[in-house]
């Protein structure tokens, strides 16, 4: 079986949630994912909560983005170096 780049994404990406991610951005998540299982639960959710959850998802999404490619950037650098 080939691996393929999605495949290596799903890989690193089931790690990541392994890890059980910590840190402001994490605590956000479980706080409006809490709220909207309350919510649901009484039967009535709020478009704002939702809306909450969707903006600090895609701020965590992002985040986590950017500091993998500073990380990759950072590991190119390094190498060009050793090969000189």
């Amino acid at each position: 079986m080939t691996t393929t780049n999605n495949n290596i994404v799903e890989i690193l990406f089931s790690a990541f949630l392994d890890a059980a991610p910590t840190g402001k951005l994490a605590e956000d998540m479980h706080t409006f994912s809490a709220a909207i299982d309350a919510q649901i639960a009484a039967g009535c959710v709020d478009p704002d909560t939702v809306g909450d959850y969707e903006l600090a998802a895609s701020k965590y999404g992002f985040y986590a983005g950017f500091f993998a490619a500073l990380e990759y950037t950072k590991g190119l650098k390094k190498a060009r170096r050793e090969l000189g």
